[in-house]
């Protein structure tokens, strides 16, 4: 007898058997009973997949993939030498997200156009993270800043993701020999406590007083002079010799 699928979560169960079988794990799939989950259109052929195509699968599923590739790429009692390595490259190399997207994210925040915010803001980031990315920007007053803006509509998605494979992790972990050996169910909830400690910038800001840091505010209160950030980007000054990191 398998899980009981929750309806709202078929696309990440689905999403999740498909890769489980891509990569030799259709026993999983079984047990977990995700089956339902699939179709006839969807059923992948065989293949012996390359090590470095997990990395890729892993990016496009989003956010809380990403996040989760980058704890097993420190398992090599998990997965073997070839799919660390691919792995490591989630650590600091990740797609970054449109332009035109960071655009609408910031003036969505503070309630005007990144043109009226700041006299400088490149298009292209410094830094992509699996939860954000970094640009270099200017404000009105010439002072240089880095802007940390986080990936679109990360928080519910990471929520539902996270949802969605704790079903099948603890499942998994009850039912199965491998789930009991590796502790599926612990592996998520490190990735959970690092998404949730990392998708609200606010949180990591709301008690910073220190004058010499500069936030952006709500859209409620403009001032390129407080010392506050949104929920979803936060801006601190520029230092040259410390440039952002790629992680998170």
């Amino acid at each position: 007898m398998g899980l009981s699928l929750k309806p709202q979560h078929l696309k990440r169960y689905k999403d999740v058997a498909l890769l489980l079988i891509k990569y030799g794990r259709r026993d999983l799939v079984n047990v977990a009973g995700l089956d339902p989950a699939l179709d006839e259109e969807s059923a992948p052929v065989a293949a012996d997949p390359a090590a470095a195509e997990l990395a890729d699968d892993l990016e496009r599923m989003g956010p809380t993939f990403i996040k989760l590739g980058q704890l097993l790429s420190t398992r090599p009692d998990i997965l073997p030498p070839p799919y660390l390595h691919a792995l490591a490259r989630l650590q600091d190399r990740v797609e970054p997200f449109s332009f035109g997207e960071v655009e609408r994210i910031v003036a969505a925040e503070l309630g005007v156009r990144l043109s009226k915010a700041f006299s400088e803001f490149e298009a292209s980031p410094v830094a992509a993270a699996s939860l954000g990315q970094v640009h270099r920007a200017a404000m009105r007053d010439g002072r240089r800043v880095a802007v940390k803006v986080q990936r679109p509509d990360i928080r519910e998605r990471v929520a539902e993701d996270l949802e969605a494979l704790a079903d099948i992790a603890e499942f998994l972990d009850e039912h199965t020999e491998m789930g009991r050996r590796y502790e599926f169910g612990r592996i998520l909830r490190s990735s959970a406590a690092v998404c949730s400690g990392s998708s609200t910038i606010g949180r990591k800001r709301k008690t910073s007083r220190c004058s010499d840091e500069t936030f952006l505010t709500s859209r409620r209160s403009w001032s390129p002079r407080r010392s506050t950030t949104t929920q979803r980007r936060a801006c601190s000054p520029w230092n040259t010799s410390r440039a952002p990191r790629s992680r998170r």
